[in-house]
């Protein structure tokens, strides 16, 4: 009995989190700060542009159009020195800086552009900022980085760590299930584990991964559909199909 009554606490939890985060208030001075749900305040206002809803228990908020990070506590983990953060998504989040062409600033018009990089709830650049673009997520327990010159992919798992796949294999960003892949070899996708070994063979144009654990499968020029013990539901025969919505 005791067992099921800690299950059921245990499945509660994200409900009860979810109550205790802080919220945004906005004093008579036009200034933001925190209060938590019993109005009690957490963070004075001192905040000019209000900042953002709390996902994942952090919340970014802004000071001279640079931004930072509150933990759950209202905390500032994270100085504001990033020009955005995007919302937190299994713990991560991509932090953008601008910087200025070093062989263009002593031109009349320097040339500036973005650079990204990874944090984690900690604050800590799990990715440095530095890269001028970035694509995928931690969900699939690697993260997919291009490098400056957009052609090299290089791979970052959630230590921060660069790892390397088995050459002419490429990872896909999109997400299975944390434990398989869609990769790409000599033009063809297929599903690899997390060992690199084929689960379906190489032979197929695209897969797409879709709501309701189906996957869009594409051969000789037709769509069809697999769920996901990988078996057809739907043999490739549709000029198109398209990414699940609300189920369909």
């Amino acid at each position: 009995m005791k067992k099921y009554i800690f299950l059921a606490v245990m499945l509660c939890m994200p409900g009860i989190m979810q109550g205790q985060k802080l919220l945004v208030f906005k004093n008579n001075k036009g200034l933001y700060g925190y209060k938590d749900k019993a109005g009690k305040v957490i963070v004075e206002p001192k905040y000019n542009i209000k900042p953002a809803d709390f996902l994942e228990g952090r919340s970014v908020f802004t000071v001279a159009n640079l931004k930072g990070v509150l933990d759950e506590n209202g905390k500032e983990i994270v100085p504001p020195v990033y020009k955005s953060i995007s919302n937190f998504n299994y713990g991560y989040a991509v932090a953008t800086k601008e910087v200025t062409d070093s062989l263009s600033a002593k031109s009349a018009k320097p040339f500036k552009y973005e650079v990204k990089g990874i944090i984690d709830r900690d604050g800590k650049e799990i990715v440095p900022v530095q890269y001028r673009n970035i694509d995928g997520d931690f969900s699939n327990g690697w993260f997919v980085k291009v490098s400056n010159d957009f052609k090299e992919k290089i791979y970052y798992n959630t230590s921060g760590k660069i790892f390397t796949v088995p050459e002419g294999l490429f990872l896909d960003i999109q997400r299975i299930d944390g434990k398989r892949y869609v990769a790409m070899k000599n033009g063809n996708a297929d599903i690899i584990n997390q060992q690199y070994k084929e689960i379906l063979p190489f032979e197929y144009s695209s897969i797409r991964p879709t709501e309701n654990d189906m996957l869009i499968v594409r051969k000789n020029n037709l769509d069809g559909l697999m769920d996901s013990k990988f078996k057809w539901v739907i043999q490739p025969s549709f000029k198109r199909m398209y990414l699940f919505e609300k189920g369909y």
